[in-house]
């Protein structure tokens, strides 16, 4: 077909097949193309559409197939480069979040090129690729000889994903190499022996080979995903290495070089630069690798500079010289302070080897990897991202850009940087901190423009909150899922005891001064500042591990002026006297000067003379410099006179950014412990209204000329921050107020220094954004409900809502819609389900209205969670499954991530637990594949409850305890308080009481502190069945009681369900069979109510055992065997087991002796082989039982003393006494009157541990026969 004067391709289906599903499919196709086709080796879609019939315009490729041409015979070296050139492709498609899954010869065709060039390989037909969420288990189409094992067998193998790829690669690099693919016959044929055979190595069909291609492709081969190369760009490197012995090839890290071609879309990469001929230290090359002149590259990198950006080269540290050490320890390493061999270089652990952080980096990114260097506040991300600036600098790769954090300016142009990365000569490095906050995310932007067709790589760094809250990423929804796909989050952990003895030799050295403390005691010490306990290694770190951690060594090295105390003062004790030195200060104003310069610091919008001079309205230049003064020191530190400015009052420096800062702060982590500091001791309204007033003031500078002037006068013009404002002063405005508003959004407990939206003492200008105080009351209504203080999160929404109503909004309906959803997410948080589905519904009307998918599937998912709470399953099912495929229609990897957990939790709600597992593993890859780690740890936690219902107690702990660690790792309370209840639970059921109660009691006093009810409920249930296992049934019904009422309130039909299921079970207990037989039919009913299978089982077990000990065999009988059923249909191991048990004292009781035994070894093997000691305890009991029934009291006697021995051991005191019962008469009828009087006194002891009641008849009477007995 013709297009003009260009000729296109058009694909079409085959006739007869445009049925609905047929053009879904193919729409689909051209929509998944089109994301990729900006690539060198990528067939180009040129359009696509339905009428009359479905249709795809392509690029058209007129140099045939690669089938064509392994049948002519293809030279070893062009083999091996077309493998380069396709591995690129894929690689380009998987960080895009796409795997080709359908890689074969007839899908490569060929670009002819002029003279003797070799022709450019593209990939074609992407019909049965799949973004990587979506891989199907047996997807249509499928190429057997071409198939990876998981395509055949997605249950053995796993999921097909982009390692599938890598497989694909491999067999077609294999047919390429031999003529003939790995293997051959019929489907069947071919798909036994993927599974099963190896095929022949390369050189056993040609020994003309190289050796190393045995290597490469059966590693590309290997049946298990795990077994083969991690990427596409892992085999590329190896390919690039066989090529480099065979010919004389260069690899560069931008794609394939033997050749150059002119491409109108994304042209290959020339020849590579020599080693350090990137690096000019005059200009930014001469010419580019496209051919562009070097005017374009000055030109963008000036314009870059204008945004923060320097560029790091010999030039820029000769007109800097570093610090102090211990001042720039203390306020943070800049990059002349790194460049000086300040920097101690950071460690971490991989495959059990310790191996340095900033080199690891640097060869990733000479790969052409995307990284992210992402961890908590205070790990030293930033120093580390400096390091491999100056690294990379100094080995010559090429030019670098950096953009430090708090620059004061933002990055809003990323067509600049596009413009200098295609322009720049040689292999570019840029580097971004707080790469995800407002002022500097348009570097996604940046990345996606320039992604596989430029010659340069990213370094961000971003604290893991931020990087990991996607609510909190002001970039559209497409580019966060570029941001997740395309950069590899590298995490950085805090410093572990190795590093703590680097960084104290680290700081000897740099000083010449010895620290007079050892390293393990150091780490101890601020771990135990950290934890604010000892220390305890399940509370793993805090944030600003790292942070203490040189505060404290060059508190050691220098202490603070007047610090005269033998032991360095902690982190919150310079916090704290810093704030009394200001308060100390008798003017107000010099308090407000402290918390502006904290708050600006903390936000990252930097510490600027001429704003804090704005801070104090009548101008009064002298207080500003009394506040300066005592700053100095703890937050603000003179910089050296060799780096000031002439002129400038306060000594000044050229910052990072080349713009001139007389300060050097802080770092932000202390700024931010300030701040909550002076809400400590000021309360919430005077803290805001001094913050109010602060901000106030300098926001009257985009509305007043000359008060812009007299701050100008006042700081001798070093103000570039002021010509910004006059220039575009509300775009300022908007900018500023984000970023300040940020803080509250990522520092939740700092959330009452923005006040309230009605009674804001924070003036917002006349020359302010549209819609800036609407997005001020969201921001505040986000800031309070990630605090859990939901009243003024929730007055935050409802005065969002009625600026549209007012109409003082420019989309009432679009505010509206958010509200709704807003408020009917604090309904759900507050578990009040009816009004949270009113609301969300509400929500998805006013979506559906505008039209707008994306609201509408957060409605969906928010509104499925409500109904899977609120018992309705089959609902909270429907609601999910059309979230998700709205999510997945969107390309949204973080909904579609999301919503496959909620389809777990809603399958473990049924009692599905291969189902919710199923789920599960989806939700963690997909989280993981996002770099998501967060929710990672939701999902682990939800995992370790399928492996924990289904008996898997070694799994689950390692799940839990995996899961805390990460929790911990990342701040993540509400999760760590979880994971600290299931591993009680865990221990429970493995028998250590004494561990469990010290994980529930940790659990539940997280959850007081967050006000979290359902977190408390969950806790009150389980103390309450440690109470109940040591016989203290007061205890236990109180607290089962409590979790009942907390239930009941929040509307938890499953949580009131087992708290009647409980509460039975200890009435039964003591003997109160109607009481018992009430709670468990509530607690039956309830269950059914909301389908909740194992709650339903194990009430109908319970009321099996009320109607054994009431003589009604009958009904146990049937009670039991439904309960069974129940309990075996869903998987539940430990349910079932116990059920088997029930039903073989019932048994015995009917005289069926030997089919009781059956049952009761049969639970006790299971109980056994998933460590469930309590069911264990009760089987062996029950074995006892039997054994006299038998008239064996020697092996009743063996069974009873077990019992008492496992009891001891994990304190379950009421079954050790129920076996010393036993005991004593098992005794007596061997003739053994000695050690039935020790039995006898043992169980007086047990039952005045248990503190029995004498109303507890079940328990009491035969310790009252053994009494009388014993005179």
């Amino acid at each position: 077909a013709a297009d003009g004067e260009r000729v296109v391709a058009l694909k079409e289906p085959s006739f007869g097949t445009a049925d609905p599903a047929t053009i879904d499919r193919f729409i689909a196709e051209a929509e998944t193309w089109a994301a990729l086709d900006d690539h060198a080796h990528i067939v180009g879609i040129l359009g696509w559409g339905t009428d009359p019939n479905p249709w795809i315009a392509l690029e058209h490729v007129a140099g045939g197939s690669l089938r064509d041409r392994i049948a002519a015979g293809i030279d070893l070296d062009e083999t091996l480069w077309i493998g380069i050139c396709l591995a690129d492709a894929l690689r380009y498609a998987h960080r895009h979040g796409v795997a080709h899954l359908d890689l074969k010869p007839e899908n490569v065709l060929f670009d002819r090129t002029p003279d003797e060039n070799w022709d450019v390989p593209k990939v074609t037909d992407w019909g049965l690729a799949t973004v990587l969420l979506d891989a199907s288990d047996d997807p249509e189409g499928l190429s057997p000889r071409y198939a990876a094992p998981e395509q055949f067998d997605a249950e053995a193998y796993d999921r097909p994903d982009d390692r599938t790829d890598v497989y694909g690669l491999g067999a077609v690099l294999y047919e390429m190499l031999t003529g003939d693919p790995p293997f051959t016959g019929s489907p069947k044929e071919l798909a036994q022996a993927v599974l099963q055979e190896l095929p022949r190595p390369p050189t056993g069909v040609d020994p003309s080979l190289p050796a190393d291609l045995d290597t490469v492709v059966s590693r590309a081969l290997a049946k298990e995903k795990s077994a083969r190369y991690a990427s596409v760009l892992d085999l590329r490197r190896d390919l690039e290495a066989v090529l480099g012995t065979v010919t004389d090839y260069e690899p560069t890290a931008d794609g394939p070089a033997l050749r150059s071609v002119t491409d109108d879309r994304a042209p290959l990469v020339g020849e590579p630069p020599t080693k350090g001929q990137g690096d000019s230290d005059s200009n930014d090359g001469a010419q580019g690798p496209h051919g562009r002149p070097a005017a374009d590259a000055a030109r963008a990198r000036a314009a870059l500079e204008e945004q923060g950006f320097v560029r790091v080269d010999a030039e820029y540290f000769a007109d800097r010289e570093p610090a102090d050490p211990l001042r720039a320890w203390r306020t943070g390493l800049e990059l002349a302070d790194v460049h000086a061999g300040y920097a101690i270089d950071r460690t971490v652990e991989r495959d059990g080897e310790r191996v340095a952080l900033v080199e690891e980096l640097v060869e990733r990114l000479a790969a052409d990897e995307y990284v992210a260097l992402v961890g908590l506040s205070g790990t030293g991300k930033s120093t580390v991202c400096k390091g491999v600036a100056c690294d990379w600098h100094e080995t010559g790769y090429g030019p670098v850009l950096y953009r430090e954090g708090g620059t004061g300016v933002g990055f809003e142009r990323p067509g600049d940087l596009e413009r200098w990365a295609r322009a720049v000569d040689g292999h570019a490095l840029v580097v971004v901190e707080n790469a995800v906050r407002t002022g500097a995310n348009a570097v996604f932007a940046a990345m996606e423009a320039v992604d596989g067709s430029a010659n340069v790589s990213f370094l961000l760094d971003a604290r893991r909150d931020e990087w990991h809250t996607p609510d909190a990423v002001g970039i559209s929804a497409r580019l966060d899922t570029y941001r997740r796909t395309a950069v590899d989050a590298v995490s950085l952990p805090p410093p572990d005891g190795q590093e703590c003895e680097r960084f104290v030799e680290g700081l000897e050295r740099i000083v010449g001064e010895s620290v007079p403390v050892a390293a393990e005691d150091l780490l101890a010490d601020i771990r135990g500042e950290s934890t604010g306990d000892d220390g305890n290694e399940d509370e793993a770190v805090r944030p600003g591990e790292l942070l203490l951690l040189i505060h404290r060594l060059a508190e050691y090295a220098e202490p603070f002026e007047g610090d005269e105390a033998a032991t360095p003062s902690t982190f919150v004790e310079s916090v704290q006297r810093a704030y009394a030195d200001l308060r100390a200060i008798d003017d107000d104003r010099v308090l407000d000067v402290g918390v502006l310069a904290n708050l600006l610091n903390a936000a990252g919008i930097g510490v600027h003379h001429d704003l804090l001079q704005a801070a104090v309205p009548d101008g009064d230049g002298e207080m500003v410099h009394v506040a300066l003064e005592a700053l100095e020191g703890h937050v603000l530190f003179p910089v050296d006179d060799t780096n000031a400015d002439d002129g400038n009052e306060a000594g000044g420096r050229t910052g990072v950014s080349g713009h001139t800062t007389p300060f050097r702060p802080v770092h932000e982590e202390w700024s931010t412990t300030f701040l909550a500091h002076v809400l400590d001791r000021e309360g919430d309204r005077a803290a805001h209204e001094r913050v109010g007033r602060c901000l106030t003031a300098i926001l009257v500078l985009a509305d007043d000329a000359d008060r812009r002037d007299r701050v100008d006068w006042l700081c001798y013009g070093d103000t570039p921050r002021l010509d910004r404002i006059a220039a575009d002063p509300e775009g300022w405005v908007g900018r500023f107020i984000e970023q300040a508003f940020s803080l509250g959004l990522h520092r939740p407990k700092l959330a009452a220094l923005f006040g309230t939206s009605p009674y804001s003492r924070i003036e917002l200008p006349a020359a302010s954004p549209t819609d800036l105080a609407a997005r001020c009351a969201g921001w505040r209504g986000r800031m309070y409900a990630h605090a859990g203080d939901f009243d003024p999160a929730e007055r935050e929404f409802e005065f969002l809502e009625g600026l549209a109503d007012d109409g003082a909004v420019t989309d009432p309906a679009a505010v509206r819609a958010e509200g709704q959803l807003r408020r009917g997410w604090i309904a759900r948080l507050r578990s009040d389900f009816d009004a949270a589905e009113e609301r969300l519904m509400t929500a998805l009307e006013l979506y559906r209205e505008r039209d707008d998918p994306r609201g509408i599937a957060a409605s969906l998912k928010h509104l499925g969670i409500v109904a899977r709470r609120s018992g309705d399953l089959d609902t909270a099912g429907e609601y999910h499954s059309r979230s998700l495929a709205i999510y997945r229609k969107l390309g949204d990897r973080q909904g579609e991530a999301e919503t496959l957990g909620y389809l777990g939790s809603t399958a473990m709600s049924r009692g599905e637990y291969e189902t919710a597992e199923t789920y599960y593993h989806r939700s963690l890859e997909a989280h993981r594949k996002n770099g998501d780690e967060y929710n990672v740890v939701t999902v682990l936690n939800n995992l370790g409850g399928t492996v924990l219902r289904q008996g898997d107690l070694g799994t689950a702990a390692k799940c839990y305890k995996r899961c805390l660690q990460l929790a911990c790792e990342i701040g993540d309370r509400r999760n760590e308080a979880s994971c600290l209840s299931n591993l009680g639970t865990v221990a429970r059921l493995g028998g250590d009481l004494d561990e469990a109660t010290d994980r529930y009691t940790r659990s539940l006093s997280i959850h007081e502190e967050l006000d979290h009810d359902l977190g408390r409920a969950e806790c009150l249930n389980n103390l309450g069945d440690i109470a109940e296992l040591r016989g203290r049934f007061d205890t236990a019904t109180d607290r089962h009681e409590r979790s009942l009422a907390i239930n009941w309130r929040l509307g938890d039909q499953y949580g009131c369900a087992l708290s009647h299921a409980n509460l039975g079970g200890i009435a039964r207990k003591r003997g109160r069979l109607s009481d018992a037989e009430e709670r468990l039919t509530t607690g039956l009913d309830t269950a059914r109510e909301v389908e909740n299978k194992h709650a339903e089982a194990i009430c109908l077990i319970r009321l099996g055992d009320v109607a054994r000990e009431r003589g009604d065999l009958g009904t146990a009988e049937e009670r039991l065997r439904t309960g069974l059923d129940i309990a075996t249909e869903i998987g539940d191991d430990q349910t079932t087991a116990r059920g088997r048990a029930s039903r073989g004292r019932l048994t015995r009781e009917q005289g069926a002796l030997d089919e009781a035994e059956d049952l009761l070894q049969q639970a006790l093997s299971v109980q056994r082989e998933i460590n469930d000691r309590k069911g264990e305890i009760k089987s062996l009991v029950m074995l006892g039982d039997l054994a006299h029934e038998r008239d064996a009291p020697g092996q009743a006697r063996a069974r009873y003393e077990e019992v008492v021995e496992i009891a001891r051991e994990s304190g379950a005191s009421y079954y050790a006494l129920l076996a010393a019962v036993r005991l004593r008469t098992t005794c007596e009828t061997l003739g053994a009157a000695e050690t039935a009087h020790d039995w006898s006194g043992t169980a007086r002891r047990l039952a005045a541990e248990t503190e029995l009641e004498p109303s507890d008849e079940a328990v009491t009477r035969g310790i009252d026969a053994a009494q009388s007995r014993d005179g």
